[in-house]
């Protein structure tokens, strides 16, 4: 078992990673999502609570947990076709508002706009998945030295090919450091250099928190940017206020470049 001191940032992502040269405005965005627990509180308290609620909702199934995913929590099928019904769905949404309130978590968002990214690096452009992961590394790292505890790091699995290239990045991170945080103190900070990689079949909580959050959490961002008006979907704007005081941030409370990063 690990530490009960110990933290872990489970990480997702919204959009794809690949580039088009005329990209439609939905596919022209990549976000990464860091939700760190620590280790103490997702045992005690987190995992216990989010069970507690799909099986309020959907049933226990023993063997055959219910994972919480949002596109189709959002099209109400499968084990959720329970939300069909209109009392049933306003109650889940307030069990997992208040879910997200009371619970003791940090987010950090990293989204990237890959075609502005092309545009502005050509040739040179890194990685989008990989810049924005090594963005979220370095904020991640300075999380826990602020704290001064120690974590690791968990992300959805995608295909074997990503997976290891990821990897292989965090890896280099962890040993040699990063133009801004040196290696002393990823090494001191970090268990060890290895991200390890989970399904949703795995049903752990921490991803499914961050599946969860991940489009409101973009939508948020871009309305804060100026690029829409308002948030569309009235449900985010409830899951938005009520993860208001779960993003990082600085000293004198600043949010933008901690816990919410948009490049370039």
């Amino acid at each position: 078992m690990l530490p009960p001191d110990l933290y872990r940032m489970y990480i997702d992502e919204t959009g794809s990673q690949g580039i088009s040269k005329h990209p439609s405005p939905a596919n022209r965005l990549l976000c990464l999502m860091g939700c760190i627990v620590s280790r103490r509180h997702y045992v005690d308290k987190f995992f216990p609570c989010l069970s507690a609620i799909k099986a309020e909702f959907f049933g226990e199934r023993t063997g055959n947990p219910v994972v919480l995913h949002r596109f189709e929590i959002d099209q109400r099928s499968g084990h959720f076709a329970v939300l069909n019904d209109k009392t049933v769905r306003d109650r889940f949404n307030r069990a997992m508002a208040q879910f997200y309130r009371d619970h003791d978590y940090a987010l950090i968002s990293v989204a990237i706009d890959k075609h502005a990214h092309s545009q502005r690096y050509g040739k040179n452009a890194w990685h989008p998945y990989h810049y924005c992961a090594r963005l979220l590394f370095e904020r991640y790292c300075l999380f826990l030295r602020k704290r001064g505890v120690k974590g690791d790091a968990v992300a959805e699995s995608r295909n074997e090919c990503d997976n290891k290239a990821l990897e292989a990045e965090w890896l280099s991170q962890f040993k040699g450091g990063t133009k801004y945080i040196g290696s002393h103190v990823t090494t001191s900070v970090l268990m060890d250099g290895q991200l390890n990689f989970r399904t949703k079949a795995d049903n752990v909580a921490g991803l499914q928190l961050a599946d969860m959050l991940l489009q409101p959490a973009l939508e948020e961002m871009r309305v804060e940017r100026g690029e829409r008006k308002m948030i569309k979907n009235y449900g985010d704007v409830h899951i938005c206020s009520a993860i208001r005081g779960k993003w990082d941030c600085a000293g004198d409370g600043k949010i933008w470049g901690y816990g919410k990063v948009w490049v370039p």
